[in-house]
């Protein structure tokens, strides 16, 4: 009798210990994963440092959030998230040299594949390459080359056009602040 109720006792403590085990395990592997290297994503060929910025820094331009910043020398990296996406968020990595545009790459984008992915698959956004940021107040888009502005937006995916739009503005009102 004594016997059996240690047995009870000791699965008892098992089965407890292989359910904390099933909680806690993936809790501290996801605490211990590291964030990507967002850098090494858009430049791999410098070494960047990540510079803290204020909740004011991160939300200077409207349904737009700057959640990272890197320099290298004269080289800055923004990580930013347009909130108005057709399908999703648009999240980009944009290369400044000094305060002109270099390159602009999506991560992890989630729009429409027949629509808002041509912003990302063609030559949309090297419409961008080039433009200095303390030299405009704003980006403009625009329907026709013949219309006022800078950019023009993809066919059938105006909405993603504007919101990458919106995120290259974000980062021009950090840089002119």
């Amino acid at each position: 009798m004594k016997l059996s109720s240690n047995i009870l006792k000791i699965k008892i403590v098992l089965s407890i210990f292989l359910i904390l085990l099933l909680f806690l395990l993936p809790l501290f592997l996801f605490s211990c994963s590291n964030s990507p290297n967002y850098p090494a994503m858009i430049d791999s060929n410098n070494t960047y440092e990540e510079i803290a910025l204020s909740e004011e820094q991160k939300n200077i331009y409207p349904n737009c959030t700057i959640e990272n910043y890197f320099i290298s020398g004269e080289k800055k990296i923004f990580r930013v998230i347009s909130e108005r996406g057709f399908v999703d968020e648009i999240n980009l990595l944009v290369l400044l040299e000094g305060t002109t545009i270099q390159k602009i790459q999506g991560i992890d984008v989630k729009e429409s594949e027949n629509y808002g992915m041509n912003c990302f698959t063609g030559t949309y956004l090297t419409q961008f390459e080039g433009i200095d940021l303390a030299e405009i107040e704003v980006v403009r888009g625009k329907e026709t080359p013949y219309d006022q502005g800078e950019i023009i937006y993809v066919t059938h995916a105006t909405t993603t056009s504007k919101a990458i739009i919106s995120a290259v503005n974000a980062i021009a009102v950090f840089v002119n602040s």
